[in-house]
Parts: C-alpha cells; structure tokens; sequence
C-alpha cells in the first residue's frame, strides 16, 4: 500500500499536470481569430479555381449587390456598403473595376487596404 505522502505526490503532479494542459488549451483557442463570412455568390466560388472577368462583376452593381475589382482582385462589399465612411460613393465602384477610384481617395490608405482582404471573393481574369 502507498504510503500516503505518496498519494499527495501523485495528486499534484496530476493537478500540475492538468493546469498546464487547461493553460494550454484555453490560451490556443483566445488566439483563434473570427474569420468573417465572405459574400459571395453560391454559383461562383474562389475556391473552385475559376476567376471572375469584368462581365461577371457587371452584373454585381447595386446598393444590394455590390461587387468590384481592385488591383486585380475582386471583392464582394455589399455588406460593407452601409459602413462605408464615404457614405453612398462607394456605389460607383458597383460592377466595374474600381482600382482607379479607390485609389484617388487617399483616405483609403492604410485603414482600407486592411479591410480589403475581409471581403475578397477571387482574382480578376
């Protein structure tokens, strides 16, 4: 029979033993970050290796489905549109390559350029 400094022993060893493992588990799941859900059309997707041309993104071009081309990649804002600082402008980028207007709003830099990847659906072709 142990002795019963023996089974205190064994007791802590174990209880450090599953602290280290609580510690551990609980601090891998606070680093796991919230991937927001990407807007896309269900008969499109990125994934499926198929780019998007400027004919499909033209019939993306309302206040209710937004999408737009930046630097060649496309992103689908919809959700973003009622968030957008600039208010409705946003819209005229609705449906088109919008690079070129995105660009000329220096205050898209850096604030959303970092958004951008939120809301990328695929690559332009």
């Amino acid at each position: 029979m142990k002795s019963q400094y023996q089974k205190t022993m064994i007791i802590g060893i174990l209880f450090i033993i599953l602290t280290i493992a609580a510690f551990f588990f609980i601090n891998t799941l606070g680093n796991k970050k919230a991937t927001p859900p990407i807007m896309q059309s269900p008969a499109i997707s990125p994934t499926s290796g198929i780019g998007y041309t400027l004919t499909n993104i033209a019939g993306h071009a309302t206040q209710t489905d937004c999408w737009m081309a930046i630097e060649g990649k496309v992103y689908n804002v919809t959700s973003f549109i009622s968030d957008h600082p600039g208010g409705e402008r946003i819209l005229e980028g609705c449906g088109k390559d919008a690079t070129a207007l995105f660009q000329s709003v220096q205050k898209h830099i850096p604030e959303a350029i970092e958004l951008l990847p939120t809301y990328y659906i695929g690559d332009l072709k």
